[in-house]
């Protein structure tokens, strides 16, 4: 910690950045459970490319210069994205909701349930618009990794389906209807 502090000063100092007590608490705090040896070389790394009064690193920056951001999380999301589209291909809109999940894993599965679930995927997704989705796809799920590095990820649960309400309305539709005559 003491290291990682001190490189955080010796920046602040190189950049004319102001650096009070409350700012290293609050960076400090962002950080925890990382590797402050590690964001240490990250800030020294980011401190080559910095120049007087233009700025000091975000966490964000820090995090990404330590390989715990940034990129990692755009392999994450793309792989995210694509796995959605291979299982539109590969299940449809089954109803077997669970082996979706369970094959394309919990960050893409995130992207699904913030997109109205997979029904609304399945129906969304068009040989027209692959690349826009996949795209959006990538972008949320680059999101969700960025606000779980943040603890600012919240769960959310999708409303109960209404198929089978729809199902049961047709067939009370179609009771209601006169018999075809042969």
């Amino acid at each position: 910690m003491e290291n990682f502090v001190k490189t955080l000063t010796v920046i602040a100092d190189l950049v004319g950045y102001s650096l009070t007590e409350e700012v290293i608490a609050l960076y400090l705090h962002h950080m925890q459970g990382k590797d402050l040896e590690a964001a240490a070389v990250g800030l020294q790394r980011l401190s080559r490319s910095l120049k007087p009064g233009k700025g000091f690193p975000s966490v964000d920056e820090i995090l990404e210069s330590m390989g715990d951001g940034g990129s990692a999380d755009e392999d994450k999301a793309r792989d995210a994205a694509s796995l959605i589209v291979a299982a539109v291909r590969r299940f449809g809109s089954v109803r077997q909701e669970n082996l979706v999940e369970e094959y394309v894993g919990p960050l893409a599965w995130a992207v699904v349930k913030r997109q109205g679930g997979w029904l609304a995927v399945c129906e969304s997704l068009t040989n027209q618009n692959i690349g826009l989705m996949q795209s959006q796809w990538r972008d949320l799920a680059k999101s969700l990794c960025s606000l779980n590095r943040h603890g600012e990820l919240r769960h959310i649960e999708l409303p109960e389906s209404t198929a089978p309400n729809v199902k049961k309305l047709v067939a009370d539709l179609c009771n209601k209807l006169p018999p075809v005559k042969p």
